[in-house]
């Protein structure tokens, strides 16, 4: 068995998990296993180098949060670090940074800090994966009197009724260092842990076309001129 699995689900973005996975390579200490679920089965029309990284579908549609539990089932690293395809790591040696932080404090959870409607982002999350299929926990997103909340947001209002708000800490939220690009950066211990796109993988269709001419306050060609600014300066 290794140590950590990361699992991510690809929508339509494997320019990305390219990068994910360049970054995972360049800080990681150690083997670790990469699961990528890929719910839109691109992955299996495009070149990308798939070396140490285990490609699982679930048959039928289904959403990120529900690809995000098929991946974690599908995985046996010991500890698990969930993180979404538009991300990639900053930090060398996260893995036994994180693992020793993580034992040291006696966490549950460790996880992109978020504001008051959405406490965690799901992002990136680092557990343990016995206690996640033990206590049948779910990246699910689940409405509660009538109100819908996001993926990871159940996940994490369920792991403080089992922790009596204990046992959960958090990456913290600073802006990206990065010029001229839309998106967030995670810190851990002070130190640039794990960027974060916006907008990264909400513009296609089931069939992979684009679908939308906007997202949020975004417009499609702003979108595109961001990410080329992204991939320019990113140094992996």
């Amino acid at each position: 068995m290794v140590k950590l699995s990361i699992v991510t689900v690809n929508w339509w973005g494997a320019d990305w998990l390219d990068l994910l996975l360049r970054s995972i390579k360049k800080t990681v200490k150690g083997p670790v296993e990469i699961i990528v679920v890929d719910n839109s089965g691109e992955l299996d029309k495009v070149k990308l180098s798939k070396d140490g990284v285990k490609v699982v579908k679930k048959e039928g549609l289904i959403r990120h949060g529900e690809g995000l539990d098929f991946g974690i089932k599908e995985a046996s690293g010991e500890y698990i670090f969930a993180v979404d395809i538009d991300a990639h790591f900053l930090l060398p040696n996260w893995n036994e940074l994180i693992i020793d932080f993580f034992n040291d404090k006696k966490l549950r959870i460790l996880a992109c800090k978020g504001k008051h409607l959405k406490p965690i982002r799901p992002c990136g999350i680092f557990f343990r994966r016995d206690w996640f299929v033990t206590n049948m926990m779910s990246f699910e997103a689940r409405q509660f009197d009538g109100v819908k909340f996001d993926v990871g947001m159940h996940f994490y209002f369920k792991t403080l009724t089992l922790t009596a708000d204990k046992g959960v800490d958090f990456f913290l939220y600073q802006q990206s260092q990065y010029e001229g690009v839309n998106g967030s950066e995670y810190t851990f211990r002070d130190q640039r842990f794990l960027y974060h796109n916006y907008y990264g993988c909400r513009w296609y269709d089931i069939a992979g076309a684009k679908c939308r001419a906007g997202f949020l306050n975004l417009t499609w060609d702003e979108f595109i001129k961001n990410k080329e600014q992204l991939f320019k300066v990113v140094n992996l």
